[in-house]
């Protein structure tokens, strides 16, 4: 979200939309945001990588957003922007910013919570510490997709959402 908490506003919010001149919200908002591009390139350094999770003060956390600081996540952000850029973008674990943290940050707090993980059909699988079958998910994933993707790994399996998850502890 965009906002304008100048007095009376410059218009900043309403140069953004667009209506006056359509390049706008593609050169400021998408390129930055998409592979290559200069906010994307500092989301996805090494440095950031290996020191936020989902938002930090270096990233998209601020004071003056501190109420939604625990839905913040800088990876569904450039998700986003993906599919601003082009509606056929495929979403999902592969992309290299999302890879390495499911596979190995949250398979390793899915495990250190007790949970059987596995990795098939580019998500994990497992089961809870209570034996009920999970699949992570991504919270863009339709629900038509999802059980698409059940249907293709065999079986019952309960949605878990990526962010979920959040509320286990990190060992």
């Amino acid at each position: 979200f965009f906002v304008e908490n100048l007095e009376n506003g410059a218009g900043y919010c309403n140069f953004l939309s667009g209506r006056r001149y359509t390049n706008v919200p593609r050169e400021a908002i998408i390129e930055p945001l998409s592979e290559g591009g200069e906010i994307y390139n500092q989301l996805t350094s090494e440095e950031h990588l290996s020191g936020c999770t989902s938002s930090c003060y270096d990233c998209i956390r601020d004071y003056s957003n501190q109420n939604v600081h625990s839905i913040l996540d800088w990876r569904l952000g450039l998700d986003i922007a993906r599919l601003a850029d082009s509606k056929e973008a495929t979403i999902d674990f592969s992309v290299p910013y999302w890879h390495d943290y499911i596979f190995s940050t949250i398979r390793n707090m899915l495990e250190s919570n007790r949970y059987t993980v596995e990795e098939k059909q580019g998500t994990l699988i497992g089961k809870d510490p209570y034996g009920d079958k999970f699949i992570l998910v991504h919270p863009l994933w339709t629900e038509k997709h999802v059980k698409f993707l059940i249907q293709r790994i065999g079986g019952e399996y309960n949605p878990l959402s990526v962010f979920g998850i959040s509320n286990l502890k990190q060992n």
